[in-house]
């Protein structure tokens, strides 16, 4: 059975993190002037409208025109906001480089005019993108740097907590990230206005404790902190219910891979793992959310592969394939040869299929599984060589 894939949370923390209107991406200054403040309102109602709309286009032309509104009017820190929100709308758009250029931009003129607020606000999307595009030193140094700028404040500012939580993700199988993280709980908790985005970083850093409680075998320990996870999201963040249900699964999952290892009887960890994850596949369909690469899917084939379902674990990790390299299409790397959590998680995927794929044929004799295993291992070889859709489309049909 496979293990539990390390660093696979930061792929989908990245969109429950920028999924809704994040620390750095709150718009507008804190103060504007009185001759700002109308405009400031419209902007910001206009704003919301459009996103729960998911009208990412309209937005974008909106906070270019919000943007240039601020400078001309010579509102600096609105301004700094404005192009923050700016970067967070492309990453909803799947417009990596565009939004990496963007938070720099931000960043560079919070600095230039001394607003350390502002600086620290940038550092958790743009610490984010950085890792995502396979850049883990500077996804350091941005967060770093943002710890430096929140020290220049004369009170812990609003996104700290962020800032910690990030660092966690960071640490994630690397160490000792359960202090990071009860740190970010620790802030949210600080912020005592009960805002949805101080409860999504509460939950998530639950989350890592959990993650990182699972990856030790700490069995008791990783139930508690993801049921704390859990309890938060049934409580106030209900569509964010799908990262629960699917650690969840994965835990009974990995808890059912070591009792098979000593023998033991293992059926009913293995049911809770596919109540879990036909739960979290249920909120996602739900609630839109794109989970990167098919990873529920392939969940699910390792739960049915280990409940001896061969024939259906193979049509999941078949369709978890075929959406990996879909995914691998739709989220390019900006410039570097594969991103670095995405591509684990892809040649996770691919290698899970060629290898039950291979021993299937060789079993059965089945020529669509040589085939299909083949063409899996292929892809898994050349995720840095994206082919054009038309191709993938035509492999697997």
């Amino acid at each position: 059975m496979a293990k539990y894939p390390r660093g696979l949370c930061f792929i989908l923390t990245l969109w429950l993190v920028l999924s809704r209107p994040s620390a750095a991406g709150r718009t507008g200054s804190p103060n504007p002037s009185p001759g700002w403040d109308t405009e400031f309102q419209q902007f910001k109602q206009r704003a919301e409208e459009l996103r729960k709309r998911s009208n990412y286009s309209a937005l974008e032309s909106l906070y270019k025109e919000a943007e240039q509104r601020a400078a001309a009017a010579h509102e600096a820190p609105s301004r700094i906001s404005y192009i923050t929100a700016l970067g967070n709308t492309y990453v909803f758009m799947f417009r990596y480089t565009e939004a990496l250029d963007t938070y720099r931009q931000a960043a560079n003129l919070a600095e230039q005019s001394g607003n350390w607020e502002a600086a620290g606000a940038v550092a958790p999307g743009l610490s984010s993108i950085f890792y995502f595009l396979g850049d883990r030193p500077a996804a350091e140094s941005a967060v770093r740097k943002g710890l430096t700028n929140a020290l220049r404040l004369a009170s812990p500012p609003y996104y700290k907590a962020q800032l910690m939580l990030q660092y966690a993700r960071l640490e994630a199988g690397l160490g000792d990230n359960i202090g990071s993280a009860l740190e970010a709980i620790d802030g949210a908790w600080t912020q005592k206005d009960g805002a949805l985005n101080e409860v999504s970083v509460e939950a998530e850093a639950w989350d890592l404790i959990g993650e990182e409680r699972t990856r030790r075998g700490e069995w008791s320990e990783a139930e508690d902190a993801l049921g704390r996870a859990l309890w938060l999201r049934r409580l106030r963040l209900p569509k964010d219910l799908v990262f629960s249900y699917w650690r969840l699964g994965a835990l009974r999952l990995k808890q059912a891979t070591q009792s098979a290892a000593l023998d033991k009887p293992c059926g009913d960890l293995l049911a809770q793992a596919d109540r879990f994850t036909a739960l979290s596949m249920e909120q996602a369909r739900l609630t839109g959310y794109q989970l990167s690469s098919g990873i529920l899917v392939h969940q699910r084939g390792l739960i049915r592969q280990a409940q001896g379902r061969t024939e259906a674990a193979l049509e999941d990790f078949a369709s978890a394939a075929k959406m990996a390299d879909r995914w691998r299409l739709i989220v390019p790397s900006a410039g570097t040869a594969s991103t670095a959590a995405n591509s684990h998680l892809e040649s996770l995927i691919f290698r899970t299929f060629a290898e039950a794929a291979a021993k299937q044929a060789f079993l059965t004799q089945e020529p669509k599984w040589l085939q299909t295993g083949f063409l899996a291992a292929e892809l898994n070889r050349a995720t840095d060589l994206p082919l054009p859709a038309s191709t993938v489309a035509a492999a697997w049909d």
